[in-house]
C-alpha cells in the first residue's frame, strides 16, 4: 500500500472511530451525548433560539435525523476510504460488473455494506478485506440498532417533558391557579398563610 493509500486508510479509520465513541456516548452515558451530537444539538439549539419560538417546536426531532443522518455518513465514508486502496484488485467483480477504482465505488460497496443488503456482484477476495466487510456489516446492524434504541428512550422523556409544560401553561390561568389554590389550602392548611394572596386572583 501506498502513502496515499496509507492516508485513506487513517482517515477512514477515524471516522469510523468517531461515529462509534459518538453513539457510545450518547447511547451509554446516564446524560452523555458525543462529541458530534452535542454540536448538531447545539447549533439547532442556536437556530431555534433565532427563530424566536416559529421553529422550535421542530428543532428537536430535526436534530436528531440529523445526528442519525450524520452516523450513517461518517460510517458509510469511513469504510469506504477503507475499501477505497484495495480497489479494484481486492475485489471480485461478478460478470458485466465494470471494475473501477473510484471514491464512488468504494461508497457503493461501503453503503451495500452498511445496509447488511449484500447484493454479492462485487466480493472481498482477501481474507482480511472479507473480515473487514463482516466488521462493517455488524456495525450497520449495531447502527440500526442504536438508532431505534436511542429514540425509544428519548420520546418518552420528551412527552414528560410536553406534559409538564402543558401543565404549568395551565396553571397561569386564573381559574385554574384558584382551584389549585384552594386544594392546596384543604391539604396543607398550616401552610397557607405562605403562599401570596395575588395567586388567588
Amino acid at each position: 500500500m501506498d502513502f496515499e493509500g496509507t492516508l485513506w486508510t487513517i482517515l477512514g479509520a477515524g471516522l469510523v472511530l468517531l461515529m462509534l465513541v459518538d453513539v457510545f456516548r450518547t447511547l451509554l452515558y446516564p446524560h452523555g451525548s458525543g462529541p458530534l451530537g452535542r454540536a448538531i444539538m447545539r447549533g439547532f439549539w442556536l437556530v431555534s433560539r433565532k427563530l424566536r419560538g416559529r421553529g422550535s417546536f421542530i428543532a428537536a426531532p430535526l436534530a436528531m435525523a440529523a445526528i442519525i443522518g450524520a452516523w450513517a455518513a461518517l460510517a458509510a465514508i469511513g469504510w469506504a476510504l477503507l475499501y477505497l486502496p484495495h480497489l479494484p484488485a481486492g475485489f471480485v467483480h461478478g460478470a458485466g460488473v465494470p471494475q473501477r477504482s473510484d471514491f464512488a465505488e468504494a461508497l457503493y460497496i461501503s453503503l451495500v455494506t452498511l445496509s447488511t443488503v449484500g447484493f454479492g456482484e462485487i466480493v472481498p477476495a482477501h481474507p482480511l478485506l472479507r473480515l473487514v466487510v463482516a466488521l462493517q456489516a455488524v456495525t450497520g446492524f449495531g447502527l440500526l440498532t442504536a438508532t431505534v434504541t436511542w429514540i425509544l428512550q428519548t420520546y418518552p422523556a420528551l412527552n414528560r417533558r410536553r406534559t409538564l409544560a402543558h401543565q404549568l401553561s395551565l396553571f397561569r390561568r386564573p381559574q385554574v391557579r384558584r382551584v389549585y389554590c384552594r386544594w392546596i389550602q384543604g391539604m396543607l392548611p398550616g401552610c397557607w398563610n405562605q403562599w401570596p394572596e395575588t395567586w388567588l386572583r
